[in-house]
């Protein structure tokens, strides 16, 4: 029918149950109906019915993937309770539906299942996601999962199964239970037809849109020092509010009410996790000149294939990849030394770069043997996100009796080569001591007591800093590839916003590199 990739995560994981909720139709008739479809068939004869409307008509199609792009959830869910009554056209999602059931046949299984749901999957492995579902393809089939293995629907009829552990390496709908949202009696006659089982589930008025250079980490990502600053400066503005001064809390312990403060010598900002772009590997792989050494991982061959059993995910990577690993050097420039900070990091491909890989499945007849065959192209590469929290990528305290307002970071991969010393200058400011005295700092941000500017470009802020420029030596190799730099300034947020029990923090780039931050 179509190909199957296979990947190491569960599909039981993907498509997670939970445990029903309670309800009760007034209407015995129906009640008695519903008592006669247990859970397992309810389920079943909805998958039957989507998939006749999901192949017989486009407009389903695009239905499904509009409601799925809302993310009401922060998932690809569609909760059919939900939107059963939205029209597509003339008609109402759910008396399409009813075109293809039994009389009552519907009501029945809301009974059984309130929170039945319908979820588009992104499957990172087959770059398949809602965003590029084809509504042209009326071969897109309904998949039930079970304890066994994963029913197949087309047009009303099973067409095909897969076993655990694999996944579809092509479109689905898939019927399942949503695991984020309560649907009982109350919830039901009410005007959202469901509540969220935790607020963090809670995207229904598209809270995902984020601010640009930011994105979505956990607390355990952020760092309990940094989520303490945001408690006290959250706003957007130029208040004694404002985000901008999470540092002067950070390292001075300054609060909006607060504005003299001591530096704290146990706290550290570390990088707590790295993007780098796919096209990156361009750049940083160096393949072998005259038999000189490189342990830098390149693509070998791009399609593999064997019969009768199929790859594990080592297995591929041994098969497309040589040995070896990047080696990423990070360079921490700051105004208090004329060296950078040096700090390095090891990384295999498979740490960084989600493959994408292309999978082509050939069944067994009574004549041959079944067939896998994988293709990879970097072109299909994407990034993936690589935390950095037991790694120690230190940068440090910021001391502004002794350092200035910004941190210049450097990226390079390094490869063996002639060494030679290279030589860039950085222009930031550092506070005058009226401002910062020994380990005492006095006002919030960069005013003079009275005001509380954040912008280092402001003329406000000349009273209280100084210019400095210092020389920042560092030693390369002629094979090195320069991966890029970006400029963290103290009055940078670290954290932005808050979803749920996620921060968004702000995100550097290089222009192939992006990190995050993290204070503790």
């Amino acid at each position: 029918m179509k190909r199957i990739c296979l990947f190491l995560t569960l599909l039981n994981v993907l498509f997670m149950s939970c445990q029903q909720d309670n309800f009760i139709f007034e209407n015995d008739n129906l009640e008695q109906f519903a008592n006669e479809l247990d859970e397992q068939s309810a389920m079943r004869r909805f998958a039957e019915i989507l998939s006749q409307a999901t192949f017989r008509r486009t407009d389903v199609r695009e239905f499904l993937k509009r409601e799925a792009l809302k993310k009401f959830n922060y998932n690809y869910d569609i909760l059919y309770v939900n939107v059963k009554d939205i029209h597509i056209g003339n008609e109402t999602f759910g008396e399409i539906l009813n075109k293809y059931a039994k009389p009552g046949e519907l009501e029945s299984i809301e009974h059984s299942v309130p929170t039945i749901n319908i979820l588009i999957p992104k499957i990172t492995a087959c770059d398949i996601s809602a965003d590029n579902l084809d509504c042209t393809d009326n071969e897109t089939p309904v998949v039930l999962p079970n304890d066994i293995n994963n029913i197949l629907f087309l047009n009303g009829s099973v067409v095909d199964s897969i076993s655990k552990g694999e996944i579809p390496g092509f479109h689905v709908f898939v019927v399942n239970k949503n695991s984020r949202v309560i649907v009982n009696k109350q919830t039901r006659f009410s005007n959202t037809k469901y509540s969220f089982i935790a607020d963090e589930y809670d995207n229904s008025d598209n809270k995902e849109a984020v601010t640009r250079n930011t994105t979505l980490a956990d607390a355990s990502v952020v760092g309990n020092k940094a989520i303490l600053a945001y408690s006290y400066f959250y706003k957007d503005d130029g208040s004694r509010q404002s985000m901008a001064l999470q540092r002067d809390y950070i390292y001075y312990g300054m609060t909006p009410s607060s504005t003299k403060g001591n530096l704290n010598q146990n706290v550290t900002e570390y990088i707590s996790f790295i993007e780098i772009d796919p096209k990156a590997y361009f750049t940083i792989t160096d393949t072998k000149e005259n038999n000189q050494y490189t342990d830098d991982p390149e693509i070998k061959q791009t399609s593999t294939s064997r019969k009768k059993r199929d790859f594990t995910q080592e297995e591929l990577i041994n098969e497309f990849w040589t040995k070896g690993c990047y080696n990423l050097k990070i360079e921490i420039a700051t105004s208090a030394s004329n060296n950078p900070m040096i700090k390095r990091l090891p990384i295999s491909p498979n740490d960084i770069w989600d493959f994408n890989l292309e999978r082509k499945y050939r069944h067994s007849t009574m004549f041959r043997r079944s067939k896998y065959t994988y293709y990879i192209d970097v072109n299909k590469f994407t990034a993936k996100r690589y935390y950095l929290t037991d790694k120690s990528i230190s940068l440090g305290k910021w001391d502004l009796s002794s350092e200035a307002l910004s941190r210049t970071i450097t990226f390079v991969e390094e490869d063996p080569g002639e060494t030679y010393t290279e030589t860039y200058t950085v222009s930031t400011k550092k506070f005058n001591s009226s401002k910062v005295n020994g380990s005492i700092k006095l006002g919030l941000g960069l005013g003079d007591g009275n005001s509380i500017n954040t912008s280092m470009d402001s003329e406000a802020s000349s009273s209280t800093t100084t210019e400095v420029r210092r020389e920042i030596s560092v030693t390369r190799s002629n094979k090195d590839d320069d991966l890029g730099q970006d400029i963290i300034y103290f009055y940078d947020a670290i954290i932005e916003s808050k979803v749920g029990s996620k921060y968004h923090v702000r995100m550097y780039n290089t222009g192939t590199v992006s990190f995050g931050i993290s204070a503790i």
